[in-house]
C-alpha cells in the first residue's frame, strides 16, 4: 500500500539521520546520504517526494523552520514509454482465470475494472459493490479511496459492464482477499497465461487504448489526472494508430458459460 511504501522510503533516513534534531538537517545531509545509498534517476526522486511530505508535516507542526528537500540537487530521469499489453495477451489472462488447474475466477472482477476502467489496484482492493452503478453505468471512487483523495468517477465500457454482469455477488468489497493473495493468484494466472507482468500495466493499457478512441479530455477524467502534460507525453505516442487495437481491446468480453465462482471467504492468505 501508499503507507506502507512511504514507511519503507522514510526507514535509510530514520536510520542514518535519526540522531539529528529535525531543524538542523541540511539538503547536503539529505544528498549525501542519498549518494552514498547510490540512489538514483526514479527511485532517488520517489525518495525525495516522500521525504520531502514529511518535512513539509513538520512545518506546519512548527518542528522546523523550512523543508531541505527543497534545496536538494535536482534529479535527471529518464523518459520511457510505458509497456503496455496486447489484446491477445489480456484476452489470454482473462482465459488463464477459468483453465481447471487452479482456477482463479475470484480475479475476474478485479482484472476487468483495473483493465477496461484503469482504476488502481489499490483504489479497487478498497472498492465495494455499492460504489458500481450497473444501471448507470458508473463506478464511484470515493475520495477516501482514491489515492489523490479526490472523488472521481469513472464510466463502465460494455465489455466492462458485461464482466462485472456475470459475477454472482453484488455485495461488499469487490475483491475480500488479502494483498499477499492477489499477488500469489495474479502470478499464478501470468505464467499459466504465458504473459509476463507490466509494472501498472493494466492502468497503462487502459490509457492508452481509451485514449486512442476517446481524446485526452475524456481519458483524463477517466483517470482522475488533472495536468495532461504527462499523459500527453507518455501515451500519445503510444496511442497513435492504435484505434483498431484499441477497439479489438474493448471487445474482450466473457464467453458464454464463463462464470465467476461464488466469493465466501474474506482475507484468504
Amino acid at each position: 500500500s501508499t503507507f506502507n511504501d512511504m514507511q519503507g522510503r522514510l526507514k535509510p533516513f530514520q536510520a542514518n539521520l535519526g540522531h539529528m534534531a529535525i531543524d538542523a538537517i541540511e539538503a547536503r545531509d539529505i544528498d549525501q546520504l542519498m549518494n552514498e545509498m547510490s540512489f538514483t534517476g526514479t527511485n532517488r526522486q520517489n525518495y525525495k517526494r516522500y521525504l520531502s511530505g514529511f518535512f513539509n508535516w513538520a512545518v506546519r507542526q512548527k518542528k522546523t523552520g523550512s523543508n531541505p528537500v527543497t534545496e536538494t540537487e535536482t534529479v535527471k530521469v529518464e523518459s520511457h514509454t510505458p509497456e503496455i499489453y496486447t489484446p491477445s495477451q489480456v484476452k489470454a489472462l482473462f482465459s488463464a482465470c477459468y483453465k481447471e488447474e487452479k482456477p482463479r475466477s475470484e480475479l475476474i472482477p478485479f482484472f476487468a475494472i483495473a483493465f477496461f476502467a484503469g482504476v488502481r489496484p489499490e483504489e479497487i482492493m478498497r472498492l465495494e459493490w455499492k460504489d458500481i452503478d450497473l444501471s448507470l453505468g458508473e463506478i464511484h471512487i470515493r475520495a477516501g479511496h482514491s489515492k489523490t483523495r479526490q472523488a472521481r468517477i469513472v464510466h463502465l465500457s460494455d465489455n466492462l459492464k458485461k464482466w462485472l454482469l456475470q459475477c454472482p455477488q453484488k455485495e461488499g468489497s469487490i475483491f475480500p482477499y488479502s494483498e499477499t493473495s492477489l499477488k500469489r493468484w495474479r502470478k499464478e494466472v501470468h505464467q499459466k497465461a504465458g504473459v509476463e507482468v507490466i509494472h501498472d500495466g493494466a492502468r497503462h493499457t487502459f490509457a492508452t487504448f481509451y485514449l486512442a478512441l476517446h481524446g485526452l479530455d475524456d481519458t483524463l477524467q477517466e483517470l482522475g489526472h488533472t495536468d495532461p502534460k504527462m499523459l500527453f507525453k507518455h501515451y500519445r505516442g503510444l496511442a497513435k494508430n492504435r484505434k483498431a487495437q484499441a477497439q479489438k481491446f474493448f471487445e474482450i468480453a466473457p464467453a458464454t458459460g464463463e462464470k465467476v465462482l461464488k466469493i465466501e471467504k474474506q482475507g484468504a492468505a
